[in-house]
């Protein structure tokens, strides 16, 4: 520890506030003395460093050991109310208190038991002192190992703790107690903060495919969705820019009409709104490259996208691959632009997002790529991919889609919403506005819980710098007290070895 104490505190080691009775600070029996040989149906409980680790102490996966091999061990016995420290982790240094409600159990290797003298130290306090960053800190200092460290007990036993007046350590632990509960209520909630957003978020894109988002917008700007004749006209004229783009001829080059009679899902659309589906809306769907591609690889190129590289609306460029101009020129089918959308096949099938105007011309592996006419905005049948409605008709295999699977006759017969083109960019624009107002709370949210554990540190390092409860002149200094009993200590040592060499 470092750092100048408040008056009437004392600076103590684990060994120097232990209680003094044998074995009141111990680890956990060698491996040789306890295997699951011993372990039984019932009897007296183990306590593994599983069991320390936990914000509130144990596990449903509870062992036991007779009592003939506990009293056999009875040396590594644990009771109520006695401190549990792990000897061993990433990083090592665990702290739990063994509950007043669970009878006497056996520590196993790797943990350390505590029990304190109650006339010098509580076991809360001692348990809030293990857990500050000074003791730590000095934990890890004398551990080693590579793969997972260790601290001895040897060396555990000089780990330095702050130690104020008794009655001072109880005032501190109420204070610490009351604060970390409120810390725990409000990181409960935060927890919670996903769920509630992502119900939120489902439900906003509910909405706006029944037309409630851009209710106000519509009564606003009346107008009727473009006739399927002309949206098929479209269709056919992107069919054969697309074709004369790959250099085939369209005339040559068979054109394949959109499917229909389609079943239509059971929801009410506003009046101006219809069914139509994606192959109507969109002038190819087809799928991206199958085939090896290990060998394929090179370190810059064309970037070559997967379904890793594919987030709900949105593409993930921060582990893509890369192919050179020769085998992309191979590759015409599965040629993506900005505007195409993508979506996943198989592993989250049916995520969608659009290509980005960052990079003009890319390439992909297995996915299911939809090029949309100039009747449907991208970004809204993107999203509308994602929203709940179209995975409803995923889900029922009103596709044809089996559940682990998305293929291109499932993005074929997907039967989408279909309003105004100006209506379709509003209903995009305002859910992109609330989705990042959810991300940045989100992120918010995320920080705040991060710094719990800083907090929790911050309450700490004021409470054993004084800081968090008033002193009390009556309360005396507990250096007296130590003293005393460290003068007692070493009298009942000393006639240990007098009478050792007596005899």
């Amino acid at each position: 520890m470092s750092g100048e104490l408040p008056p009437g505190w004392v600076e103590a080691t684990v060994e120097d506030i232990k209680a003094p009775e044998p074995y009141s600070l111990a680890i956990g029996p060698f491996g040789s003395n306890l295997t699951v040989k011993d372990y039984v149906a019932a009897g007296v409980p183990l306590v593994f460093v599983r069991d320390i680790r936990r914000e509130t102490y144990g596990s449903a996966d509870t062992k036991y050991i007779s009592e003939e091999k506990a009293f056999s061990l009875s040396q590594h016995y644990v009771n109520p109310g006695e401190v549990l420290v792990t000897k061993m982790g990433d990083p090592p240094g665990d702290v739990s208190i063994y509950p007043s409600d669970r009878p006497r159990a056996v520590i196993t290797s790797d943990c350390i038991k505590i029990k304190p003298d109650e006339s010098l130290i509580s076991s809360n306090f001692l348990a809030l002192a293990l857990r500050s960053r000074s003791a730590q800190d000095q934990i890890l200092e004398r551990s080693k190992g590579v793969a997972q460290q260790k601290v001895s007990l040897e060396r555990f036993r000089s780990v330095r703790v702050p130690l104020p007046p008794l009655p001072e350590q109880h005032r501190i632990v109420e204070r610490i107690e009351a604060l970390l509960a409120k810390g725990a209520k409000a990181k409960a909630a935060l927890d919670t903060l996903p769920a509630l957003l992502d119900r939120y978020r489902q439900s906003l894109l509910a909405a706006a495919f029944r037309g409630d988002l851009t209710a106000d917008w519509r009564m606003a700007n009346p107008a009727s969705a473009m006739p399927i004749s002309m949206v098929e006209a479209l269709r056919r004229e992107a069919w054969e820019r697309g074709m004369a783009a790959r250099g085939l001829n369209p005339s040559r080059r068979r054109y394949y009409p959109a499917e229909s009679g389609q079943a239509v899902p059971p929801l009410s659309l506003p009046d101006d709104w219809q069914w139509v589906s994606a192959d109507v809306l969109c002038w190819e769907i087809t799928v991206g490259h199958v085939g090896p591609m290990k060998e394929r690889y090179v370190p810059s190129g064309i970037p070559f996208l997967r379904s890793q590289n594919v987030k709900q609306n949105r593409v993930v460029y921060d582990d893509v691959k890369f192919i050179d101009k020769v085998f992309h020129g191979e590759l015409q089918k599965s040629v993506l632009h900005p505007g195409d959308i993508v979506v996943v096949r198989t592993g989250y099938p049916g995520t969608a997002a659009v290509i980005p105007e960052l990079h003009a011309v890319s390439n992909c592996a297995d996915l299911v790529i939809s090029r949309p006419t100039a009747a449907i905005d991208p970004e809204y049948l993107s999203q509308y991919i994602n929203s709940p409605l179209a995975r409803i008709q995923i889900e029922q295999e009103q596709v044809g889609v089996a559940q682990q699977h998305f293929n291109v006759g499932s993005m074929s017969c997907l039967m989408v919403p279909f309003p105004t083109l100006e209506e379709q960019r509003q209903i995009a624009i305002r859910l992109k506005m609330e989705f990042q107002r959810l991300d940045s709370i989100m992120k918010t949210a995320l920080s705040a819980a991060s710094q719990h554990t800083t907090l929790t540190q911050s309450i700490l390092a004021k409470a054993f710098r004084g800081e968090l409860v008033p002193q009390a002149p009556a309360d005396g200094p507990a250096s007296v007290l130590l003293d005393r009993i460290r003068a007692g200590r070493a009298m009942v040592n000393g006639a240990k070895k007098r009478s050792v060499r007596r005899s």
